[in-house]
């Protein structure tokens, strides 16, 4: 939810108050409300180009197996 900029980073204490018919829940926790961290893309560009050669691997690695497979020792007539 958007807050107010102005609104100081904290820690604040939060209460909640929920009530049902003739139930009713109350809960407190501490929120620390931090800035906003601008951060470097080069993780995220990184790990797609990791996933990327995994994934090119991976598919090698198949296509190979499979022309073993299918180009595997001719039978010959014994005899």
């Amino acid at each position: 939810m958007p807050l107010e900029p102005r609104l100081p980073d904290g820690p604040w204490k939060a209460a909640l108050t929920v009530q049902s018919g003739t139930v009713q829940r109350t809960s407190t926790a501490t929120v620390t409300l931090a800035a906003e961290k601008r951060t470097s893309h080069a993780l995220l560009y990184a790990g797609a180009a990791a996933a990327a050669a995994l994934a090119a691997g991976a598919v090698a690695l198949a296509v190979t197996r499979r022309r073993r497979r299918s180009s595997g020792p001719v039978a010959t007539p014994s005899g």
